[in-house]
């Protein structure tokens, strides 16, 4: 028997995953805004504590836009940091909208995210302008955000408080995300995790039944 076949929770990330994204956007326009050691700021060895901080909620906008100054080699506008830190957000596919309402009859649906105020901010507008949607809910039982609950994947506090709050069985939980460290931390608190590998479609992954496949 397959260990998908006790599947009744689904979780998403949401970048990627089901939302579309180009991170490649971000650092160019800090590029464009005199950032030299994008490497050390963007790639996933070397990412700021600012990032962290500010995807568990520790600091604010504020904070989290002067902190991004002084990586900058001149004061810019605070709105074009902003504008520079949501390039990458792209927008929602309506076949990430077509699986989710097809798979609700079948599973329950969560939402585990690292992100932060700004992206929250700016994906909610984007989703609105696309769709004519005020948010997510209509989509899954639960939504759980890193900046929101004070703690980020894989740190195993955020999926063991969504498990906890929803009342779900580690065993019966599958979680799905684009990066290997986040479906270990899922792996590690005992869900089912599965990577989105890249250049897979999250539809890739669900057959003509919607009953995952792999």
């Amino acid at each position: 028997m397959s260990r998908f076949s006790k599947v009744k929770n689904i979780v998403f990330d949401l970048g990627v995953v089901l939302f579309d994204l180009d991170y490649r956007l971000t650092i160019t326009a800090f590029e464009q805004l005199g950032v030299v050691n994008h490497q050390e700021l963007f790639s996933e060895a070397g990412q700021l504590l600012l990032f962290d901080q500010f995807e568990r909620g520790e600091i604010g906008v504020e904070d989290f836009i002067g902190g991004m100054q002084s990586n900058l080699p001149r004061k810019v506008d605070d709105q074009l940091i902003v504008d520079a830190w949501n390039a990458m957000l792209l927008g929602f596919p309506q076949s990430s909208i077509d699986l989710l309402v097809a798979l609700r009859p079948h599973y329950n649906l969560y939402l585990l995210s690292n992100t932060n105020d700004l992206h929250f901010t700016r994906f909610h507008e984007v989703i609105h302008e696309q769709h004519g949607l005020k948010g997510l809910e209509h989509f899954f039982s639960g939504l759980y955000y890193s900046h929101k609950v004070g703690a980020r994947k894989p740190e195993p506090e955020f999926y063991l408080n969504l498990m906890e709050r929803e009342g779900l069985s580690p065993s019966e939980t599958l979680f799905i995300d684009d990066m290997k460290k986040n479906v270990a931390g899922a792996d590690a608190v005992g869900m089912i995790g599965s990577l989105l590998e890249k250049g897979r479609s999250i539809t890739d992954l669900f057959d003509g039944n919607n009953r995952f496949r792999g």
